[in-house]
C-alpha cells in the first residue's frame, strides 16, 4: 500500500510515519509539504491509495484543498489531519469527501487505531463531534438515518462511541458497563439500524452530522 503524507511540518510528517510504519512496516510513505506537491505526487504514482491531508497546507485554503484533491482523484481516500477541532470544519471535511478527521491533539495510540480503521475501509470521526451531538442528531435523524431513532439513548451513546473507533473494551471502560453487555449492545444495534458492521455504522452517524 502506498500512503501520501501532506503536511508543512516535518515533526508531523515524522510522526505520522513512525505511527503508520509501526501498523504496517510494508506500506510505502511519500512526503510532501504543499497542495501542489500533493496533487503532483498523486498525477505522477496512480497507486497511492490514501493521503493523510492538513487542512492549511501551503497552496489549500482549508477544505478548499480537500475539494479540489477530490475532485481531481476521486477515488483517492483522503484523511484530514489537522489541529482545527470545531464540529462544523469537521463536518465540512466529511461532507466533501473526506474518510475520517484526526485532530493533530490525538494521542499517538488513538491515532494508530483511527489510521487502522481507515485503512481498512472503516470512516473515523472525533469522539467530541460524535458525543457532543448525539442529542440533538437523535432529534434530526429521521431523514438522514431512521433507524437511529429505534435505538435507546444508552445504545446511541454506545453507537458513538464504537464509531469512533473505540473497541468494545474501551467503550465498557468508558461507560461503565460489563463487557459482555456491550458486546451484546453492539449486536442489537446492527441488527436495530441494518446494518453488517461498525465502518458502516460510522459512515451513517457522519452523514448525519451535515444533514
Amino acid at each position: 500500500m502506498k500512503i501520501l503524507l501532506a503536511d508543512d511540518h516535518e515533526l508531523i510528517r515524522k510522526g505520522l510515519k513512525e505511527i503508520i510504519s509501526a501498523l504496517n512496516a510494508t506500506w510505502q510513505i511519500t512526503e510532501v509539504a504543499s497542495l501542489p506537491a500533493a496533487m503532483t505526487a498523486l498525477a505522477s504514482d496512480h497507486e497511492i491509495e490514501l493521503v493523510l491531508l492538513d487542512l492549511y497546507l501551503p497552496g489549500a485554503a482549508g477544505v478548499e484543498g480537500l475539494i479540489q484533491l477530490k475532485q481531481q482523484f476521486p477515488g483517492t481516500a483522503v484523511v484530514i489531519i489537522s489541529s482545527a477541532e470545531t464540529p462544523e470544519i469537521v463536518a465540512a471535511a466529511m461532507q466533501n469527501g473526506a474518510s475520517g478527521y484526526i485532530p493533530k491533539s490525538t494521542g499517538n495510540e488513538v491515532m494508530a487505531k483511527a489510521l487502522d480503521l481507515v485503512i481498512s475501509g472503516g470512516v473515523y470521526i472525533p469522539p467530541q463531534l460524535l458525543l457532543g451531538s448525539v442529542a440533538p442528531v437523535a432529534a434530526a435523524s429521521a431523514e438522514a438515518f431512521p433507524l437511529f431513532d429505534k435505538l435507546n439513548h444508552t445504545q446511541q451513546r454506545i453507537a458513538a462511541l464504537l464509531s469512533a473507533g473505540l473497541s468494545n473494551q474501551e467503550i465498557a471502560n468508558e461507560t461503565g458497563f460489563a463487557l459482555q453487555t456491550i458486546k451484546n449492545q453492539v449486536s442489537s444495534i446492527l441488527r436495530t439500524t441494518q446494518l453488517e458492521n461498525r465502518a458502516a455504522l460510522a459512515a451513517k452517524l457522519a452523514l448525519m452530522q451535515i444533514q
